[in-house]
């Protein structure tokens, strides 16, 4: 994992991971883990973003009395089919259940005074076609901001190449006082390794500095490094992904499991 050192951070800012999966979903690391080496990274605020859950943020706030950082309980909310785009939801008290309209997945979160980030925009197949499920494209920011604001998008994360960042970039600047603060995320599943891939700087330290941020748009996404990825962990955490992930949200829904 690239030192944080090494990384330039303005002064008075600190750094915050804001999209990160444990165990608890398709993530390859227990949330005490991720929390250690969050720790290590000198992270002031992580936010446990697991998909359709917050069972592992329980864990996460015990561990973190050991370091100085402070957690965000949050949540990668999957929206109704066919096209499930994801919304993530920060600040949350309780989880928010999967397969609703982004509108209403988005009004919910609110009703916690939580935060609305559009996580991972732009993902293309290939770096070329733009990725129909998941991922907000243009056209779909473009509908959800003539219907409401959000709090912040991901201007920065690592599933972008050079051309299509250039485009959200744009996009976002034309657009900003609709689409909020920019975030900067790794969408982090295997802990140190893709953890500082991308990540938020904001004036303070603690998680109320960080939500006044957001809510001022003060943040700054930045480019971290990348650590080096076996294809067989990719494989596995992309299998785990594909089953555990549909399991939940399909089978054990239709047994009333969840």
């Amino acid at each position: 994992m690239q030192k944080v050192q090494e990384i330039k951070i303005l002064k008075g800012f600190s750094i915050a991971a804001l999209h990160t999966h444990t165990k608890h979903s398709d993530g390859m690391v227990s949330p005490a883990e991720l929390v250690r080496q969050a720790g290590e990274a000198q992270i002031k605020v992580l936010a446990i973003t697991d998909h359709d859950t917050m069972t592992g943020i329980a864990e996460a706030e015990k561990t973190a009395r050991k370091f100085d950082i402070e957690i965000v309980a949050g949540e990668e909310i999957q929206t109704s089919l066919p096209r499930g785009l994801h919304v993530l939801g920060l600040f949350l008290k309780h989880p928010i259940p999967h397969g609703h309209s982004v509108l209403w997945t988005i009004k919910e979160i609110r009703k916690q005074k939580g935060l609305a980030i559009i996580p991972h925009p732009f993902v293309s197949f290939f770096r070329t076609i733009p990725a129909p499920t998941a991922a907000f494209q243009k056209k779909d920011l473009i509908s959800l901001v003539k219907q409401t604001k959000i709090d912040g998008i991901e201007i920065g994360h690592r599933f972008l190449s050079k051309t299509t960042k250039e485009k959200l970039e744009s996009f976002y600047k034309n657009n900003q006082k609709l689409l909020g603060a920019q975030i900067g995320a790794s969408d982090s599943h295997f802990g140190k390794d893709d953890l500082l891939s991308y990540f938020t700087i904001f004036p303070g330290k603690t998680a109320q500095d960080l939500y006044k941020a957001i809510k001022k748009r003060q943040t700054k996404e930045v480019a971290g490094e990348m650590g080096h990825l076996k294809p067989v962990h990719i494989a596995i955490q992309i299998s785990k992904s594909l089953t555990i992930l549909a399991f939940r949200r399909y089978i054990f829904r239709s047994l009333g499991k969840i």
